[in-house]
């Protein structure tokens, strides 16, 4: 019986070799950490895209609230007050949610809102409503004059995002207890508390 030769065609070997090639450990680290580097970056941004259209979207409702505020009083002649202080709506409840007031049915904002602002930072802390004539509601402002709306427990970094966007401008003092500044926008403006408020006048005059 003849017997078949046993050398190994060349195209044979080259094939062997070249299908049990594969990336080395050192390879596959390099790709993961660009992979990594890559995914870091883009996360980055979409965070920040995201965090931009949310300041931009609460910055655009506070504008309409305070555009219906202002058309409220036009209207009534008057700015609500809360606790029963004045005759205007006489608002019973300390400080009610904005939302509240834009639901009820005996409460004239509802005729120029339809949405209260929202505040995507917490699930908790929403905007309330303050003018019951005490000293606290506008510190450039007499308070015949203006009210003011606010958030609970701002912090720092997203106060300065909205006093940049709305003011055009962050003071540098912002952080001082109990500091008073004019502007649409401030930080802990006239209140003796601890809880970071953030503020939003409003005034009859549309310049202010």
């Amino acid at each position: 019986m003849k017997v078949l030769s046993e050398n190994k065609h060349p195209k044979t070997e080259s094939f062997r070799k070249h299908k049990n090639y594969g990336f080395t450990l050192i390879e596959l680290l390099v790709v993961v950490a660009i992979i990594a580097m890559l995914s870091s970056v883009i996360f980055a941004s979409i965070r920040t895209a995201r965090d931009k259209a949310n300041v931009a979207k609460v910055a655009a409702e506070l504008r309409q609230l305070d555009i219906a505020f202002r058309m409220l009083y036009d209207k009534y002649g008057c700015w609500p007050a809360e606790g029963g202080a004045n005759s205007c709506f006489n608002i019973t409840t300390s400080n009610p949610t904005v939302a509240s007031l834009v639901a009820s049915s005996t409460f004239g904002l509802k005729e120029f809102l339809k949405q209260a602002p929202t505040w995507p930072y917490s699930s908790v802390d929403v905007w309330k409503y303050d003018n019951d004539m005490d000293s606290g509601e506008t510190s450039c402002i007499a308070d015949t004059e203006g009210i003011q709306i606010y958030v609970n427990n701002v912090s720092p970094d997203v106060y300065k995002k909205f006093e940049m966007l709305i003011d055009g401008t962050t003071e540098a003092n912002v952080f001082t207890s109990n500091a008073c500044y004019c502007g649409k926008i401030q930080f802990d403006g006239c209140l003796s508390n601890t809880t970071n408020d953030m503020d939003f006048q409003i005034s009859k005059n549309p310049n202010e």
